[in-house]
């Protein structure tokens, strides 16, 4: 078995209410597992979550207009958040969006991260 970790995203600063645009794009056509990290560091007045977003395609050019998954970091001021959670790799092609949920406070160093197994 092999594993192989791919920063899919990272955002240096992502404003008030803002969402990253899609940036990179994992191919899992041979993953048998699939293991994914969000990140980022939140503002001294933060209160509100981060989300990560997952959007698939089957060409790595035509992306879902809906996630195909999502998850929370939540929030805690002042400090960085990494919150990890698997995925069964049954997506052709996955990229990657963060969107700062907190309309008061800027996140940053922001990272989606995927480890991969692969046979």
């Amino acid at each position: 078995m092999q594993e192989n970790t791919t920063t899919l995203l990272s955002v240096s600063a992502l404003g008030p209410g803002a969402t990253s645009s899609l940036s990179g794009y994992i191919n899992l056509r041979d993953a048998i597992k699939s293991h994914w990290t969000g990140e980022c560091d939140f503002a001294s007045d933060g209160s509100k979550n981060a989300r990560v977003l997952l959007y698939s395609s089957h060409d790595y050019t035509n992306w879902d207009t809906e996630p195909v998954a999502q998850w929370d970091i939540p929030v805690n001021a002042g400090q960085t958040v990494r919150i990890s959670v698997a995925i069964i790799p049954d997506f052709l092609y996955v990229a990657a969006k963060i969107k700062n949920l907190d309309e008061n406070a800027t996140i940053t160093n922001c990272k989606v991260k995927v480890t991969t197994v692969t046979p």
